[in-house]
């Protein structure tokens, strides 16, 4: 992890003494550039954003760029892709550049500190990703050069506060890039990490003055193949539309060091930087059904919550019975995979006022999860649902929409497992005859017999009905027959 406080000196980064001193402003947009004619130049600038700027270029037979740049108080987005489909027509020259930037004012006042410096810590949130794909013909060859790039600055000015260097200008800088070289034949990633909190800075100020400041994120992609025109494909993404979010103001103190809790502030724009931008970890689920596991269905319940969310679920872990079976199917390719939980609707007639039940499938369904449910226990069912196996199931906002692999807006992971093939009752990760019992209860409706989405192991997705068939599954892993059926399906 690296984070320098320093002087910017490239030409995207200097802050003109007019520009500091902008009360609240913004400026975003994008540079593309495709083919020797090709090239869109879109910004936009103002005391607010506009919305979003989404450009795209596409030559058939030869590539595509394409650029995305937003912006608002505490929030930066960027993004370039830039993809060479034809290796017969092979990129020459080609970049995509993404800016958003957001200039500010703030001020701590204290009657008893004005006039005196102060400290406080700052930091950003990172969320994004980046993957680039190289052919062996471009990757091999010593004639190509590709930079994946990405920044995020906070700079910030105070009349009669300088930096270790003498400027007047204080700036915290993160980057990092996926590059490639002339002469090199591998692609690595440098520099700081994404989607986690940047080290922290400190920065000096003084109580009672302007605190000039403004932050940008800037992404920068291109690819340079003039030497040898060699023949190849590339893939690139460089992705933070997910944001760079202002991570707070921490530790305000004085010119001794000491803390300092009640000094009053105001912003030119309202935001409050005291506070991070990051979007507020929404409600995680609950364990339902007293937290016993099922075979075959994972119970869970959704607490209120602000909005639509999607119900992503990771196979963390599958199939792994103890004691272990030597017979037990090897779903483990399937681990660590997502589903998502599909619409919820009315499944256990008998239990229609407790429970509802939702299939897994391969895209994400946003609903209102505490409305739909109405209070009732939501049971998920599917081909991945498996015996001896362990999912993460969190809420995912609907603000994550077509970026959810990325997004930080999410409920911390609530950690469900499933039983041992066949055990639908205590004691548990033991098959018994009292097992077998407990489903005879489930298939005759004794008022005494467990849940029905503990007896309902019977077919390869459950079908809500209790039978035969059901009690047969039981008997046969009291008898020590393994897992009988499929196991997950590959999504396409």
């Amino acid at each position: 992890m690296q984070t320098r406080v320093a002087v910017i000196g490239s030409a995207f980064l200097l802050v003109s003494a007019s520009s500091v001193r902008a009360q609240h402003y913004v400026e975003y947009g994008v540079n593309l550039s495709l083919g020797p004619t090709h090239y869109i130049e879109h910004y936009e600038q103002g005391p607010s954003p506009v919305g979003p700027i989404i450009e795209e270029d596409v030559i058939e037979g030869y590539g595509r760029v394409a650029g995305v740049a937003n912006v608002g108080f505490g929030v930066n987005k960027a993004r370039v892709d830039l993809a060479g489909t034809n290796p017969d027509n092979p990129f020459f020259f080609e970049y995509g550049f993404a800016t958003s930037r957001y200039f500010d004012m703030f001020q701590f006042d204290d009657p008893q500190l004005d006039g005196t410096h102060g400290f406080f810590d700052v930091t950003l949130y990172v969320a994004g990703s980046g993957s680039v794909n190289l052919s062996d013909g471009y990757l091999l060859s010593p004639d190509t050069m590709l930079d994946a790039f990405w920044h995020a600055v906070i700079n910030v000015a105070v009349d009669g506060v300088l930096d270790p260097n003498g400027s007047t200008i204080q700036s915290v800088y993160y980057a990092g890039q996926w590059y490639k070289d002339l002469d090199m034949t591998s692609l690595d990633y440098y520099g700081d990490p994404l989607n986690t909190y940047q080290q922290t800075a400190t920065l000096e100020f003084i109580y009672g003055q302007p605190i000039f400041m403004d932050t940008f994120l800037q992404v920068d992609t291109y690819f340079d193949n003039q030497t040898s025109s060699v023949a190849g494909t590339l893939d690139s993404v460089l992705d933070l539309g997910n944001s760079s979010y202002w991570g707070g103001i921490k530790n305000l103190r004085d010119s001794q060091g000491d803390p300092v809790n009640n000094a009053g502030y105001s912003s030119s724009s309202g935001f409050d930087y005291r506070q991070s931008a990051l979007p507020a970890v929404l409600p995680a689920l609950s364990q339902a059904d007293g937290g016993v596991p099922r075979n075959r269905y994972l119970s869970m319940s959704a607490p209120a919550q602000v909005g639509p969310t999607a119900l992503r679920v990771v196979l963390t872990s599958l199939m792994h019975p103890e004691p272990p079976n030597s017979s037990s199917p090897d779903f483990t390719a399937f681990e660590n995979q997502v589903r998502w939980i599909g619409p919820p609707k009315n499944c256990f007639a008998e239990e229609a006022t407790t429970s509802k039940c939702a299939a897994l499938q391969c895209s994400p369904y946003y609903t209102d999860w505490f409305a739909a449910l109405g209070g009732r226990t939501l049971q998920v069912i599917g081909p991945e649902v498996v015996s001896s196996s362990a999912y993460d199931v969190q809420h995912v906002s609907a603000a994550c929409q077509g970026n959810e692999a990325n997004c930080a807006s999410v409920s911390t992971p609530l950690h469900v497992n499933t039983a041992l093939w066949g055990d639908v009752t205590a004691p548990i990760n033991l098959v018994s005859f009292v097992d077998v019992s407990a489903i005879v209860r489930c298939f005759s409706g004794s008022p005494t017999a467990p849940p029905k989405s503990a007896c309902d192991l019977y077919p390869a997705i459950p079908d809500q009905q209790i039978n035969f068939l059901d009690v047969s599954s039981c008997v046969n892993a009291f008898q020590g027959k393994p897992y009988p059926f499929g196991g997950p399906v590959a999504c396409p």
